[in-house]
């Protein structure tokens, strides 16, 4: 068994030693016909998510690695939104980081935000049964920010970093294009909850005259 979870410990880690997989030029029109689109009749709020647009992928047959995306959580009765940062992060330190703030592009000055944990393979550090560290943390960010940011989305990527507890910081940028595709998709769906919420409130409306 020991044998079987060093194997499982060695493969990991070639894995992640493995170089990148190269994305093409990203645009945002490219990026917004991506985006993905999560409604459930039992949840107020739809989920967009740039999850699908440039994955970060590595290894001889790609996984996802140290991927980041946005997603914005629209509620279906006012159009109001929240944005949020998921970044995964996966390493072989042999230490639990423990990730806890992150510093991003926002402006003249970085901003700080503190992270939510959302996974984490905190068996990581065992010395028996060696595997790759994995955390998944997010953050919410404000929509002015991304605006801001999605100005110039053929500039330099955004960039962030983010603090641990232990060990050292991880560096991550994500597209500006995939920015500016995030926005234009809330923008069409904001419009299009306002086309469908119109003919009930006029419907609304002509029945509580006739009553």
């Amino acid at each position: 068994m020991i044998a079987r979870s060093w194997l499982a410990g060695a493969a990991a880690a070639l894995a992640l030693a493995a170089p990148a997989t190269a994305a093409p030029p990203l645009t945002a029109e490219v990026a917004r016909q991506k985006v993905a689109v999560h409604e459930d009749h039992l949840e107020i709020e739809a989920v967009l998510s740039t999850e699908p647009v440039a994955r970060s992928r590595r290894g001889l047959i790609p996984t996802p690695y140290n991927d980041n995306h946005l997603r914005a959580y629209v509620d279906r009765r006012t159009g109001q939104v929240r944005f949020e940062l998921r970044q995964q992060m996966q390493y072989v330190d042999g230490i639990f980081r423990d990730f806890q703030t992150v510093n991003y592009e926002a402006g003249q000055w970085p901003a700080t935000a503190n992270l939510v944990r959302f996974d984490a393979n905190r068996a990581c550090e065992s010395i028996e049964m060696p595997t790759a560290c994995h955390e998944e943390v997010g953050f919410v960010l404000p929509e002015a920010v991304l605006r801001r940011l999605a100005d110039h989305p053929a500039g330099a990527a955004w960039s962030l970093k983010f603090k641990p507890r232990l060990g050292r910081e991880h560096r991550a940028s994500l597209p500006r294009a995939e920015i500016s595709g995030l926005l234009a998709a809330v923008d069409d769906y904001r419009r299009q909850l306002a086309l469908t919420a119109a003919p009930a409130l006029a419907a609304n409306d002509t029945a509580a005259r006739f009553r």
